[in-house]
């Protein structure tokens, strides 16, 4: 149970490194250019994931741990 608790906080940890790259790297882009919609799509992906977290706090971790999105 432990194991899973630290895979959720390190995933969380994970998304929110993430996002602070993505809002970095969004905010140096022109608001009409293709990498700043990539970069705004990819953060609201991020954040549906960490409110899905939060709901879900136990729920198919391991599944969540296992996305290949943004790693």
């Amino acid at each position: 149970m432990a194991t899973i608790a630290l895979e959720a906080l390190l995933h969380r940890y994970k998304l929110e490194q993430s996002l602070k790259i993505l809002w970095n790297a969004q905010r140096l882009t022109h608001t009409k250019h293709r990498s700043w919609i990539r970069c705004r799509l990819q953060m609201s992906m991020i954040h549906q994931q960490m409110a899905g977290l939060k709901h879900r706090p136990n729920a198919d971790l391991l599944n969540l741990s296992m996305s290949p999105h943004f790693y």
